[in-house]
């Protein structure tokens, strides 16, 4: 679930919303992603009444609660209210994917839909083609629009009357030109966790 599940946009709203996907949850798991999103910016933004009201249920452990994102945007949720971090009794960092977990993935999804890619290096081009902001920022989702990318690469370089076998084989330059068109990414030094 994501912030707009749970925050309203008028006074009042966002209780009833979060109130509901708490009651929606019992028994089972409230997973919140990106939950530093909750953190209210400016103005009327009702976010903090969202985390109060997951505070407010949060030690009975139904349902049990997980917040995921950044690092270091979630030491800021954290710093949100005093008795929220005292209430959150586990915390996980997961490093970033190396680019042989992605390229492994890669291969995986790609195998999924049904293409082929024989024996290309995806790691060694995620290696040589994408920068370590895009892998560390992007993480299995450059893997998603890599596929995309790769596939639309393809058939651009695919004659109209390509056999079946011809349109579902992804070459190394396919996978390479995808890796141009994949977004640019700032740098960032945090990890994500749950």
């Amino acid at each position: 679930m994501q912030r707009s599940d749970l925050v309203g946009q008028y006074l009042g709203s966002t209780t009833e919303k979060t109130k509901a996907k708490i009651m929606e949850a019992r028994g089972g798991v409230l997973f919140v992603d990106e939950a530093y999103r909750l953190i209210p910016t400016a103005g009327k933004d009702f976010g903090r009444e969202a985390i109060e009201e997951l505070m407010a249920v949060m030690e009975d452990g139904d349902p049990v609660m997980i917040f995921a994102g950044y690092e270091k945007q979630m030491q800021k949720f954290l710093n949100v209210n005093p008795g929220l971090r005292s209430r959150i009794y586990r915390k996980f960092v997961f490093p970033d994917y190396s680019t042989d977990e992605l390229g492994e993935i890669f291969s995986l999804k790609a195998k999924k839909k049904g293409f082929i890619i024989g024996e290309v290096d995806v790691a060694g081009i995620l290696s040589n083609y994408t920068t370590e902001e895009q892998r560390k920022t992007m993480n299995a989702r450059l893997v998603r629009i890599l596929l995309q990318e790769s596939v639309e690469e393809a058939s651009n370089r695919l004659p109209l009357d390509a056999s079946l076998n011809e349109l579902m084989k992804i070459e190394e330059s396919d996978i390479v030109a995808g890796c141009s068109r994949l977004p640019i990414v700032p740098g960032r030094d945090d990890t994500s966790t749950t």
